[in-house]
């Protein structure tokens, strides 16, 4: 038996050194235009809403909802048109320097990101303000630089994760296009169904529909529905009035909220609904649940 370890080298596919400018712009209106403009950076477009026509070099690119464009280093581009119109749009603009070959890959390709893909673009737009600075309009440089007493700890952090970000991309991207998306679909589902169920239970105080829940993680609902119900033995709907209970149950055990305001708060059509649904999911009322928790809520 040896006794020796053997050492696996841990190779980068993707290194970003340098982060140029970081915009996340939340009321970007229907008439806005940006000029052409040629960089020696890369970067990416991520368009939470909105539909956007982009030229890249002579050519015209069409970014819809929750898909993202690479736009690579000495490209001509611009953005011409807000293509949904009046509505105004969200989107994330990322400059950043990556010299790895494999980013050819990505040159002026478009993608529909998946949720776990959008999360972690937003989790690195909500740093800008507490990691960076925007140069002023009459400093000799444009973009960001780091604030004062920022470590490289924070730095890093960003750089991790915008190479996660490629990685997820680029391993999602090349899965799809080879046999070994059917030796793992269990996976996948599995792990779909689980995000599925983080974002029932993020969003449970909305309204969520099957169609706006499969735009969200970009697969067709029937694919959705099927996925899920695989994975987890139940509907999508029934699982979020689950959750949706669930909730209600914690509201009853620790606020003081009327039925009608609970009611209210998770989006069901009325008091009386709530009740019915409460009932068929627990065996009791809401206030037979509150009497037995001890607690005093009364309808108004």
């Amino acid at each position: 038996m040896g006794n020796k370890y053997f050492l696996t080298e841990l190779k980068e596919i993707f290194s970003v050194s340098k982060i140029v400018s970081l915009i996340h712009m939340k009321t970007l209106m229907n008439n806005y235009s940006k000029t052409h403009e040629n960089f020696d950076f890369w970067k990416i477009q991520y368009n939470h809403t909105g539909n956007w026509l982009a030229t890249v070099n002579g050519e015209d690119y069409h970014i819809g909802d929750g898909q993202v464009m690479f736009y690579s280093p000495n490209s001509t581009h611009g953005v011409s048109e807000n293509l949904k119109k009046p509505e105004p749009c969200e989107i994330i603009v990322i400059g950043f320097v990556c010299n790895s070959p494999i980013m050819e890959y990505f040159r002026e390709k478009i993608f529909t990101l998946t949720h776990e893909e959008k999360k972690i673009l937003f989790n690195i737009a909500r740093l800008k303000n507490d990691i960076f600075v925007v140069f002023d309009n009459d400093s000799e440089y444009r973009g960001i630089r780091p604030r004062e007493g920022i470590s490289y700890a924070d730095l890093q952090f960003i750089k991790i994760s915008l190479e996660r970000f490629l990685l997820h991309l680029y391993n999602r991207s090349r899965i799809e296009f080879t046999d070994n998306i059917k030796k793992n679909k269990k996976n996948n589902d599995n792990d779909l169904a689980s995000d599925v169920m983080d974002y029932l239970s993020e969003n449970v105080f909305n309204n969520l529909k099957i169609d706006d829940i499969a735009k969200e993680f970009a697969v067709s609902t029937s694919t959705l529905k099927s996925t899920f119900k695989n994975a987890t033995g139940k509907g999508i709907i029934d699982c979020f009035i689950d959750i949706k209970i669930d909730k209600a149950k914690e509201m009853i055990d620790n606020t003081s909220l009327t039925f009608a305001l609970i009611s209210e708060k998770l989006n069901f059509n009325s008091t009386s609904y709530f009740t019915r649904l409460f009932k068929k999911r627990t065996g009791m009322t809401p206030t037979e649940y509150s009497k037995i928790t001890k607690k005093k809520i009364k309808f108004v």
